[in-house]
């Protein structure tokens, strides 16, 4: 045989041509063969076998305090250690806006016994430190990572930094400045996600709760000062709010640091159980519009940009509701994405928005599906971005989409988006950063730790029938809806609510064809 011929003469010609003639034949030979068909001659490959050990589960104390200590086990010389707290701009209805941004400025900028940031780094350079403060509207998320034999100094540091932090006014005005900058820099950007994100909040939740922004005002600056900080600080910073985590650490060193640092050594006032002052959330469905400036010294990227763009939103749910899982796989579903996109696996290119949507309208820039989850409610939104001209027909677009989402689902639509967000999930937790944040999240805000093995089963049973029902349930509630830029042809918020009961057509809008 020609094969044979091959691989006894390999002599007689050059390598190279030796390696193409083979790798040919076996090519041309398997062509013939369906991919629903094993090759023939290939021994089946043997896995090994999965090994069910339970030290390889995240493992929970709970100090004489409060604080719930949580690991997990994790390969590798660098540990991860943190700290995440029942915090954030949703808790800022009796301080001034911001105070929680100019927070978490201030975190590892010194402290009792850290001068300031560069005395932070020198001690700690040699584990090859990285740490990280966010933010964010219900928590705030404290992080280190290091060589695993640096944890007990490292971890000195972040019980340090969030115990006693450096609230003298020379520090705080120091941070203001660092701060107003970085408030520039992000109206420089003029991030669309960024400035609908907030804008979105705001216009379903009003001025409160889950709808305050999570960045600093400019207007509420001179507010904060020192006491301001020090109330919020020991308002929100106690045990019983606060979860300790850790990935690649020893479960039992990182209990006995806790019960060292915040149980021995702790002020005063991280004893108190006040709570702090909180509007309950409510979904109140409205506009909020951010129209295009004239020019002048202040105008930003956001304003001159060539493009509008808007939020639309409804009412979605909270990640302890039992539907949560569903409308995260009808997220996955709607998908979306840029008309730049080049596609490829695992892009969204056979996502629903991008079918319907970025394939058939020449002129729409972007459009995306999101999903903002909450311990009390949720956000179900989609941005999407345009020329300012084609503004009207955006709307009646994306409404029509949503709309249409009550006419059901394919199941492999449903098969595919289940998997997108199982790969998408195990892709994340990948990352041990994002693992230790899982880790102390759902420690913080459920009542029992839910494994990866758990969530992806969980998304394993959300079925059609499951999907048409949080429509059902999303569609009943209220627009929200938020824009920013050129608005001239952008319909009003009453004419886009109206819309939603006429399958998303807006009566006063001009038909328009697929050309226009």
């Amino acid at each position: 045989m020609a094969w044979q011929r091959l691989l006894q003469s390999p002599r007689q010609i050059s390598s190279g041509r030796y390696i193409h003639q083979l790798s040919r034949y076996y090519c041309s030979s398997y062509q013939q063969i369906p991919l629903s068909q094993p090759l023939p001659n290939i021994a089946t490959p043997k896995y090994a076998p999965t090994i069910e050990n339970s030290t390889q589960n995240p493992q929970l104390t709970q100090l004489s305090n409060g604080i719930k200590v949580i690991t997990a086990p994790c390969y590798g010389q660098v540990g991860y250690i943190g700290a995440i707290v029942d915090a954030g701009s949703r808790y800022e209805l009796a301080f001034p806006k911001g105070i929680s941004h100019l927070m978490g400025k201030i975190c590892f900028q010194g402290s009792r016994k850290f001068e300031n940031k560069e005395d932070f780094i020198d001690k700690l350079d040699s584990y090859g430190v990285n740490v990280q403060c966010e933010m964010n509207r219900d928590c705030a998320v404290y992080s280190i990572s290091g060589f695993r034999h640096g944890i007990p100094d490292m971890f000195a540091a972040l019980a340090d930094s969030i115990l006693f932090p450096d609230l003298s006014q020379r520090n705080v005005e120091n941070q203001k400045a660092a701060l107003n900058a970085e408030l520039e820099h992000i109206k420089m950007m003029a991030d669309a996600e960024i400035i609908l994100t907030e804008l979105i909040h705001g216009a379903a939740y009003g001025e409160k709760s889950v709808g305050f922004s999570k960045f600093a005002d400019m207007e509420t600056f001179p507010e904060i000062d020192t006491s301001s900080l020090q109330r919020y600080h020991e308002l929100l910073y106690t045990p019983k709010r606060l979860v300790i985590g850790g990935v690649g650490v020893n479960h039992q060193e990182l209990v006995e640091l806790a019960e060292k640092y915040f149980v021995s050594d702790v002020p005063s006032w991280f004893k108190s159980s006040t709570s702090p002052v909180e509007d309950e959330t409510e979904y109140i469905g409205s506009n909020m519009d951010l129209p295009k400036a004239p020019a002048g010294p202040t105008m930003t990227a956001a304003m001159v940009s060539e493009l509008s763009h808007a939020a639309f939103a409804l009412q979605g749910v909270s990640y302890m509701d039992p539907d949560f899982f569903s409308l995260a796989v009808l997220s996955l579903l709607m998908g979306g994405g840029g008309s730049f996109s080049a596609g490829g696996p695992g892009k969204g290119m056979y996502s629903r928005i991008y079918r319907s949507v970025l394939c058939n309208y020449y002129w729409m820039f972007s459009c995306l599906c999101l999903q903002h989850c909450y311990v009390d409610s949720g956000l179900f939104v989609i941005n999407a971005s345009a020329p300012p001209e084609q503004m009207g027909q955006l709307a009646e677009v994306v409404m029509t989409t949503i709309c249409n989402m009550k006419n059901g689902f394919h199941k492999d639509e449903v098969s595919r988006a289940k998997r997108q967000l199982q790969s998408v999930l195990l892709m994340n937790l990948e990352s041990k950063q994002i693992m230790l944040e899982d880790l102390c999240r759902q420690t913080l805000s459920l009542p029992a730790y839910t494994s990866v093995q758990e969530l992806c089963d969980n998304i394993e049973q959300v079925t059609e029938e499951s999907l048409i029902r949080v429509v059902d349930r999303i569609l009943s509630s209220k627009l929200s809806v938020a824009a920013y830029g050129n608005l001239k042809h952008f319909p009003s918020h009453e004419q886009m609510q109206e819309a939603m009961t006429n399958n998303g057509r807006i009566k006063s809008q001009s038909r328009f064809s697929f050309y226009s």
